[in-house]
C-alpha cells in the first residue's frame, strides 16, 4: 500500500489523535500547542459546527458594513442523505470499483443530449457560467436532500456589476496570497486555528521530518505488502488497488467497451465507447461487472484487514519518533507553549 500520511495534528486529525490519547500519561505534541481543546471525535464536531456558525456571524457582519446582504449558512451534513449506500459494503455491490458501472450507467452519451469536447463529455444546457443560468433551474436538478445556500439566491438577483463587488467584499482579490474580504478575515479570527498556524511556521518542517521517519521505519514498509497478500490468498494477484481496476479496465477494452491510450498515465486513463443496451457488448460488461464487484468485495475485506494492522502499527511507530522529537527539542516546545498561553 502506497500511502501520504497527512500532518497529524491538522485541525480535524488534531482532534482525533488528542482523543485517542485522552487519559494517557505519554505526552504528545498536541501538549505544547496552548487552546488545543481536548474532547472525543462526537464534541468535536459540534465544537466544529459552533466555530464555523460564529464564523458565518462575522462574515455576515463584514459584509453589512460593506453594503451587503449575507445570511449565516452552515449547513449540518451529518444530518443530510442522499439516498447512496450507507455502508462500504454496500457500496461495492452496487458500483465495483466503478470502472463497468460507468460503462454500463454513463449519463453522459453521445447523441443522448451531450456533447463531446475535449475535456470530455458535457451536459447540454449546462453552462460554464452559472451567471448566465437561471438559478430555479439550477436548483432543480439537485437532490431535495442537498442543503442550499441561501447566499445563492441573493447573488443571483443582482446584475452583473453589483455580484463583482459583493464577490470582491466577500472573496477579496483572487489569487492574491493575501487576498483578504470578509470570508478570509472570519476565518482568520477562529481562535486555535491561529495557534496551529504558528506552531506550524515554527515546527512545520520537523514535524513533516517525523512522519518521513515512521514511513521509512522498516515496520512500516513491511506493512506494504498486507493488501496484496490477502488477496492473493483470494485468488487475485494484484500488487495494488490500481492493479485491479487496470485489470478490468483491461476487460473492457478486449470486448470493445472502452478505449485506453497506448501510454495510460493511470489505471483511469481510459475513455468509455457508447454501446447499445441489450447488445452483445452490453451483456458482456454485465459480466464484467459481476467480476467487478467480486474483486472490489475481496479488497475491501482486504483494505479494512490491512489497515487496521497498519493503524496500530502506524501509531506505535509514530509514538517513538514523536517521543524523540519532544525530547529533543522540549525547551522550544516548552517556551511555545508559555508565549502562546
Amino acid at each position: 500500500m502506497n500511502r501520504k500520511r497527512p500532518r497529524v495534528l491538522m485541525t480535524a486529525a488534531l482532534a482525533v489523535l488528542v482523543g485517542a490519547c485522552a487519559g494517557s500519561e505519554e505526552e504528545s505534541l498536541e501538549d505544547f500547542i496552548p487552546g488545543v481543546l481536548t474532547f472525543d471525535e462526537v464534541d468535536w464536531d459540534d465544537n466544529e459546527r459552533r466555530r464555523e456558525l460564529a464564523a458565518q456571524e462575522a462574515i455576515a457582519a463584514c459584509m453589512a458594513k460593506a453594503g451587503f446582504e449575507y445570511i449565516p449558512y452552515a449547513p449540518n451534513y451529518d444530518e443530510i442523505g442522499y439516498g447512496g449506500p450507507e455502508s462500504d459494503e454496500e457500496y461495492v455491490q452496487e458500483y465495483g470499483l466503478g470502472v463497468s458501472y460507468h460503462v454500463l450507467n454513463r449519463e453522459f452519451r453521445e447523441g443522448e443530449g451531450t456533447r463531446r469536447t475535449e475535456a470530455g463529455y458535457v451536459e447540454e444546457g449546462n453552462l460554464s457560467d452559472p451567471g448566465d443560468a437561471d438559478l430555479d433551474a439550477i436548483l432543480g436538478g439537485l437532490p431535495d436532500e442537498l442543503p442550499i445556500d441561501p447566499n445563492w439566491a441573493i447573488w443571483y438577483a443582482m446584475s452583473e456589476d453589483e455580484r463583482e463587488a459583493y464577490d470582491m467584499a466577500l472573496y477579496g482579490v483572487y489569487l492574491e496570497t493575501n487576498p483578504g474580504g470578509c470570508s478570509s478575515e472570519a476565518i482568520g479570527k477562529r481562535g486555535d486555528e491561529s495557534v496551529l498556524e504558528s506552531f506550524f511556521k515554527q515546527f512545520g518542517d520537523q514535524v513533516d521530518g517525523i512522519h518521513e521517519k515512521v514511513e521509512a521505519d522498516l515496520r512500516i514498509a513491511e506493512l506494504g505488502t498486507k493488501w496484496s497478500e490477502c488477496m492473493l490468498d483470494g485468488g487475485y494477484a494484484f500488487d495494488d488497488e490500481e492493479g485491479a481496476t487496470a485489470h478490468v479496465v483491461g476487460l473492457l477494452e478486449e470486448v470493445g467497451a472502452v478505449s485506453a491510450p497506448a501510454s495510460p498515465q493511470g489505471a483511469w486513463d481510459y475513455a468509455p465507447k457508447p454501446i447499445e443496451a441489450d447488445s452483445d457488448t452490453y451483456r458482456e460488461v454485465e459480466a464484467i461487472f459481476k467480476e467487478e464487484v467480486a474483486i472490489a468485495e475481496a479488497s475491501l475485506k482486504c483494505r479494512q484487514a490491512a489497515d487496521e494492522i497498519y493503524e496500530a502499527v502506524y501509531e506505535a511507530v509514530y509514538k517513538e519518533y514523536e517521543q524523540a522529537f519532544i525530547d529533543n527539542n522540549r525547551a522550544a516546545l516548552v517556551q511555545f507553549r508559555e508565549e502562546n498561553s
